[in-house]
């Protein structure tokens, strides 16, 4: 049964929703890839600032942290997911790192393949939408039949167990 929920790609009676994976697998991947995404934007802080934090210029007025270094920083840091995430989802068979460590990948709805980089670019872009109202696009894979975010719908993406190798 195991390996039958497994064997996706160019099997379609495996391509169900009832195959795709749930709200907790997701989110196991989705802290681990932050824990590395901020470990990296620690690294580049510490070159960068000398301090693992970003620190007010003006102890006195906190709002001070968002200074030019801080836009700096942030761009850097978002280029850098950006790159991370896009180029996983479409060189590394379609799972970073965090979703590799708990075995699930990214795959189009219609037939289970790999997503090209437009896809991919696009579902990067389509977090945002589900960020904005208190995460709603991502918890909605709790509550949607075919265990799909509003990130997923928007691209026609959806997320399955990684193939057994």
């Amino acid at each position: 049964m195991q390996d039958e929920l497994l064997d996706f790609e160019g099997n379609p009676e495996n391509l169900g929703p009832e195959n795709n994976v749930g709200f907790g697998l997701r989110l196991a991947a989705i802290i681990i890839d932050g824990i590395l995404l901020w470990s990296v934007q620690a690294v580049i802080t510490y070159a960068m600032f000398g301090t693992w934090t970003m620190q007010p210029e003006d102890p006195m007025d906190p709002m001070s942290i968002f200074g030019p270094d801080y836009y700096t920083l942030m761009g850097i840091s978002t280029f850098f997911g950006i790159v991370y995430h896009v180029g996983m989802w479409v060189y590394a068979d379609g799972a970073t790192l965090g979703k590799k460590a708990v075995k699930i990948k990214v795959v189009r709805n219609d037939d289970g393949g790999p997503i090209g980089i437009g896809t991919a670019i696009g579902r990067y872009f389509s977090y945002i939408l589900s960020y904005i109202p208190c995460f709603l696009g991502f918890l909605w894979v709790i509550w949607d039949n075919e265990k799909r975010g509003w990130h997923d719908k928007i691209c026609n993406t959806k997320v399955v167990p990684a193939e057994a190798k």
